[in-house]
């Protein structure tokens, strides 16, 4: 289950990329052990990184000193970037990786031609925003919309406009054929319980609206809720995964050098269960 040419949705994920990286390479969570990756099967997937979600806020002075418009051609917002320094994630990370991608994929050079620099948290990265240690940063709503609505920076770009990035799925939950087999039934539960909640936060704003709230306390309601808009607009109601969208996924991984090859679509991916759980 996946959402199609999306992704950083502010609603936080259950497994990120990593866990569903290491899970396709054999590496099992939380085990120094290894397994084929034809045990792997892809139960749920969504948060993709390429929809409005996230988006990259330029330092709002900078952004005006150099004469930047949001209907400006998207490479040549990009190409503003060059000679920044740019906040994302961790190294490694898919955040990270996208940022770099979309530089190089417009002549940027991310190690010669910018600086990345990598944050433990969005918090700490907004502040590094704000405080003029970073020119822009990278993150996922609701940040990019506090970032706005504070006066401290302004999007300059959504990832979604990346031709690169936009099919890609940044988290997604990850399951062996083992478990599969031994559990099927707690699998279609666990799937129709997250069914649920992708068709809950299309039905129910003022309800998401709340929960949104506990999990991020601080951030005011009009932020969260221009936040939720923009996520809506993002997430399926019946996100399954396309063979084109994990193709995508594969040529992510191929680039970043974690996979030599695409895996086979029928190996790694099963609607077995979303289909049960519908």
């Amino acid at each position: 289950m996946g959402a199609r040419g999306r992704g950083g949705v502010g609603l936080r994920g259950v497994l990120t990329l990593a866990v569903a990286v290491a899970a396709l390479l054999g590496a099992s969570a939380g085990s120094a052990g290894a397994q084929q990756p034809s045990r792997v099967r892809i139960a749920v997937a969504f948060d993709t990184i390429g929809f409005s979600l996230p988006r990259l806020a330029h330092e709002l002075g900078l952004f005006k000193k150099e004469g930047l418009e949001p209907e400006m051609p998207f490479a040549e917002r990009v190409r503003a970037l060059k000679g920044a320094r740019i906040g994302t994630s961790s190294p490694g990370s898919y955040l990270n990786l996208s940022v770099r991608f979309i530089l190089e994929d417009h002549g940027i050079h991310p190690d010669r031609d910018a600086t990345i620099v990598p944050f433990g948290g969005s918090r700490e990265m907004m502040a590094a925003l704000e405080r003029g240690r970073v020119d822009a940063m990278a993150q996922g709503s609701p940040v990019p919309e506090m970032i706005e609505a504070r006066g401290i920076g302004r999007v300059l770009f959504h990832f979604n406009e990346s031709p690169f990035v936009r099919e890609t799925y940044g988290s997604s939950l990850v399951t062996t054929k083992g478990v599969t087999r031994a559990q099927p039934e707690l699998v279609v539960r666990f799937m129709r319980a997250m069914v649920g909640t992708f068709r809950y936060v299309h039905d129910d704003f003022e309800g998401t609206m709340r929960i949104m709230a506990k999990l991020f306390p601080g951030f005011p309601p009009a932020v969260l809720r221009a936040s939720l808009t923009n996520i809506l607009q993002v997430i399926p109601r019946d996100p399954a995964i396309p063979e084109s969208g994990l193709k995508s996924n594969m040529d992510f991984l191929i680039r970043e050098g974690a996979l030599t090859k695409p895996l086979p679509y029928s190996e790694v991916y099963t609607e077995e269960f979303l289909r049960k759980a519908r």
